[in-house]
């Protein structure tokens, strides 16, 4: 599920006491058109992703609550009161959605259709922020310095006052394991089954926090509006921090399954990305438009896309997270110990995008985007290639490659001294019995030598004889 805190534009001007660092582009941003646009107007507080390609917003001045399906908003899905003031917004593993709806003190539960459900919390409550956890909505009830345990099966507060913090809590957010609440000058930590908050965090004297999202590592990053402003990153302990440094305001916080963290800039209209284990920002995108887009909420859901919706633009972006390969799926043949060469192609996606493969043939490599080699061994292979981003994977495209044996010379049989034929063997002659030999020069010579000398023993042999008889 998508663990998301939209924060509201925050200022201020007081030293910040945490070790700074610059922010940074890695690539050029890629400018993003606009993918719905809602009524002009429209205050958007809080957004929520759920299945693919469809997303929910909720506005503080109406309660209106839109259904975005492919770029197309239902403005009239839903409604958490006209008389409420919605703060937050999150999607639930089951796709239905939850809105927490400020002094009004209630929960409105709403399921696919967009019928609503109103789960009312303790007298006097302000249902401020929002967080999912093990099967429980966990509510930040600002009045009245709780937090809050709701079942969203039963529609039922089943604790209403789950643990209590030592300031109004302002937002709320989970890694996964435990439950995490800014309130006041502090970030307090509560063990899902301890129901008690210690304080975790002491924020900077000054600070200005918008918004908090943790990581499944147990570390917190928060939105810090304070001069300069940017993204504090605490450890998993709680007792270091660094200070990552922006121009512009920092708004909304998002974070995906791996630990990517997103950020909503309203003054420079783009989105910032947090790669896990960075310490530095790189600009994801520009948001462009008709109009500024002036993103303040901001959702990423589980295939992969960022959601950015203005406050009042009425404007929504997507921004796919994946990237896609968009060369054509290779089928080649390749003769064996050839250098063969070939390059894979991406599109989109959040940088640094890489290429990873399975099963090459023998003696080939995938490099920097270069399938190349000189393949070893025939045969036919067929393997995927897959295009990685910090945000997961795209789908894997199926590669052909057949690798055919070399093909040898013909081998050349020896050659006649007269320019006869070269047939050298022994042939049967019609069963005369009589043997036949293969002219050559080579075999003629010896023979001639053996019937001359023949011929001399014959005249020889002959002589003796004659002298025989006369004698």
């Amino acid at each position: 599920m998508t663990r998301l805190l939209a924060g509201a534009t925050v200022a201020g001007a007081l030293a910040v006491a945490s070790v700074g660092f610059a922010a940074t582009a890695d690539a050029t941003p890629v400018p993003t058109p606009e993918w719905a646009d809602l009524k002009a107007g429209t205050i958007v507080t809080a957004m929520a992703a759920t299945d693919p390609g469809v997303v929910y917003t909720v506005s503080s001045k109406t309660g209106a609550v839109t259904k975005i399906t492919d770029g197309v908003p239902d403005s009239t899905w839903g409604s958490a009161g006209s008389m409420v003031s919605p703060q937050d917004m999150i999607a639930l593993p089951d796709g239905t959605v939850v809105t927490a709806n400020g002094k009004a003190g209630t929960l409105t539960h709403f399921d696919a259709d967009g019928n609503a459900v109103s789960i009312k919390l303790e007298v006097s409550a302000e249902a401020q922020s929002l967080t999912y956890l093990d099967g429980f909505v966990y509510v930040a009830d600002y009045a009245n310095k709780l937090i809050s345990k709701v079942d969203p099966i039963a529609n039922a507060v089943t604790e209403a006052s789950f643990a209590t913090v030592s300031s109004n809590p302002i937002r709320i957010t989970t890694d996964g394991t435990s439950l995490y609440v800014q309130n006041g000058q502090e970030i307090s930590k509560i063990e899902k089954d301890k129901s008690k908050a210690q304080s975790f965090i002491a924020l900077p004297l000054g600070s200005l926090i918008g918004s908090i999202v943790a990581t499944s590592t147990g570390s917190v990053v928060a939105a810090d509006g304070n001069d300069p402003p940017g993204l504090i990153v605490y450890s998993a302990d709680g007792k270091t921090s660094k200070k990552i440094t922006t121009t512009t305001y920092v708004n909304g916080l998002a974070i995906d399954s791996h630990d990517n963290v997103y950020g909503s800039s309203t003054n420079s209209n783009q989105v910032v990305m947090l790669p896990r284990g960075s310490s530095s920002l790189s600009t994801l995108t520009t948001l462009v438009s008709k109009n500024p887009v002036k993103p303040v909420a901001i959702s990423v859901s589980d295939d992969g896309v960022l959601y950015a919706a203005g406050y009042e633009t009425g404007l929504v972006s997507a921004v796919p997270l994946l990237a896609t390969i968009s060369s054509a799926p290779l089928s080649a043949s390749v003769t064996v110990d050839t250098f063969f060469t070939s390059t894979i192609t991406t599109a989109g996606g959040a940088d640094p995008v890489t290429l990873r493969a399975t099963a090459l043939p023998p003696g080939m490599e995938l490099s920097g985007g270069v399938l190349s080699g000189r393949p070893t061994t025939p045969g036919t292979y067929t393997f995927d290639i897959v295009a990685v981003t910090p945000a997961g994977e795209s789908a894997a495209q199926a590669q052909t490659i057949v690798v055919t044996p070399a093909v040898a010379p013909p081998t050349p049989g020896p050659t006649s001294s007269n320019g006869g034929s070269s047939n050298t063997g022994a042939t049967g002659s019609g069963g005369s019995g009589r043997a036949t030999l293969a002219s050559t020069g080579a075999d003629l010579v010896p023979f001639g030598a053996a019937a001359g000398l023949l011929l001399v023993g014959g005249m020889i042999a002959a002589g003796a004889a004659a002298r025989r008889r006369s004698a």
